[in-house]
């Protein structure tokens, strides 16, 4: 089981005192339980006396689509910023220019999602080389996509099915640490590469209360 002194020690696994938390949007915690999931994530790390920093990789403006309006978008940062969040970066752009100004303390890289670690994981090795990595997979995202194809007989859902199975791998090569959120797909993932290292932080938390939208 992944306890809180388990992430203790990863977030005190660099020489920095910063932990980089990446997705590929702020969390929305009253819309997903993947966005509460990860709020409580980020609560546990201020509790641990590390200052934060987000990384969001879609645009300011893909984020106002998918939450509907720009006040949205300011709730969800002010969420983020009650937490002890200190800066919240956009895009490639956006991430690349907070790397350069705090890369050098940061401790603690947290990236959720495959195709968001696969971008960022390069920048943080060149600009935090001593920073912990933890890849979070959120979901195994291969092996599900394989079932469905399985049931399906798709040998093109299979082909993606794999392809994405073999970023999450590539993913988890790469990474000090992945994150998985089962006991099944943490050994689904040790199948693969027996090598890697990988706990489990599951799905379960208690919704918290959220500050309604603006008047």
């Amino acid at each position: 089981k992944f306890r809180l002194a388990s992430l203790d020690g990863v977030a005190s696994g660099g020489f920095g005192n910063v932990v980089l938390i990446a997705a590929d949007l702020p969390p929305t915690p009253d819309r997903n339980s993947g966005g509460l999931r990860l709020v409580n994530l980020i609560e546990i790390f201020a509790s641990l006396d590390r200052r934060l920093i987000f990384i969001s990789s879609r645009k300011k403006e893909t984020f106002e689509l998918v939450v509907g309006s720009a006040r949205e978008r300011e709730r969800y940062e002010r969420v983020l910023k009650d937490l002890g969040v200190e800066r919240i970066a956009y895009g490639p752009d956006g991430g690349e220019k907070l790397l350069r100004s705090h890369g050098s303390k940061v401790g603690l890289a947290f990236i959720s999602f495959p195709h968001v670690a696969q971008e960022l994981i390069p920048m943080v090795r060149a600009r935090s080389p001593w920073a912990t990595i933890a890849y979070d997979m959120v979901d195994a995202h291969g092996t599900r996509l394989a079932r469905a194809a399985e049931l399906q007989g798709d040998a093109e859902a299979a082909a993606t099915a794999e392809a994405t199975r073999q970023l999450e791998l590539t993913c988890a090569r790469l990474a000090d640490l992945t994150i998985a959120i089962s006991h099944e797909e943490r050994q689904a993932m040790l199948d693969l590469e027996p090598m890697l290292s990988v706990s489990v932080i599951g799905n379960a938390f208690q919704a918290a209360p959220l500050e309604g939208p603006p008047e």
